[in-house]
């Protein structure tokens, strides 16, 4: 229906209003939600990667708990409803010291008393001092990693984040946008790190617009100002790229 003059009213039904309202609102919570719950996990799960001077610092200081020698380790940082693990990695055959015992060590992945993230040198362990690494560590008093020490599994963090994409998918294909087209909204979810899901849920869900100021079309008919596909598709790109720095920075 219209009100006053070339304002569109969307889902002004007469009957029911405010309960779907309110269900939508709901909705959006439980996606916000549910992408609390995978985020939060899934940063605590992430390695942290550090360079040779963070390892000597933590050796020196005899901060390190626990540790493995790793190779071709695969960060799989911050994807969102991604199944399988949060990492894995390689480790080769070592003695009881935790030494490689085919070649030098390519990389490390260690624990910290006092943080919940596991830490990871990309490069081959640096001497200390007149030592290597796995010497130091055995002085310091850290041992190689256990079933008991080695970092938790969270690969359960997947599902909140399925539960997030299928619930906001679902309500993209049966209700209807009211600030950008469903094509729009099909681009600027896919921000990753779930970003986008997140944007749908608080614009679309919990916060929609009642009325939508028309704009004139090709052919000189109102037509409702929402944003486009091609938004979208900018909304991707550019976010995309924002995104990727920020994944940088918080791991």
């Amino acid at each position: 229906m219209t009100t006053g003059v070339g304002h569109t009213v969307l889902g002004a039904e007469p009957a029911g209003v405010r309960r779907a309202v309110w269900l939508r609102r709901l909705l959006g919570a439980l996606i916000v939600a549910a992408w609390v719950a995978w985020l939060v996990p899934s940063w605590m799960s992430s390695l942290n990667e550090v360079q040779a001077r963070d390892v000597l610092q933590d050796v020196r200081a005899e901060r390190v708990v626990a540790f493995v020698a790793a190779d071709l380790v695969r960060p799989n940082t911050m994807r969102f409803s991604a199944l399988g693990t949060t990492w894995d990695m390689d480790t080769p055959g070592a003695d009881a010291d935790g030494r490689p015992e085919e070649g030098p060590a390519m990389q490390l992945v260690y624990s910290v008393e006092g943080d919940v993230r596991p830490r990871w040198l990309p490069e081959p362990p640096p001497l200390i001092g007149d030592q290597d690494v796995f010497a130091a560590l055995k002085a310091s008093g850290a041992q190689p990693f256990t079933p008991e020490t080695f970092p938790p599994n969270r690969d359960w963090v997947a599902f909140p984040a399925l539960f997030a994409s299928i619930a906001a998918l679902v309500s993209l294909l049966t209700t209807t946008p009211t600030r950008g087209t469903r094509p729009f909204w099909v681009f600027a979810g896919s921000l990753g790190m779930g970003l986008g899901v997140v944007g749908y849920a608080v614009a679309e869900l919990w916060w929609p617009r009642t009325s939508v100021p028309p704009e004139q079309g090709p052919d000189g008919e109102d037509v409702e100002r929402r944003l486009r596909w091609w938004h979208g598709l900018g909304v991707a790109v550019v976010g995309g790229l924002v995104v990727a720095g920020l994944r940088a920075v918080i791991t």
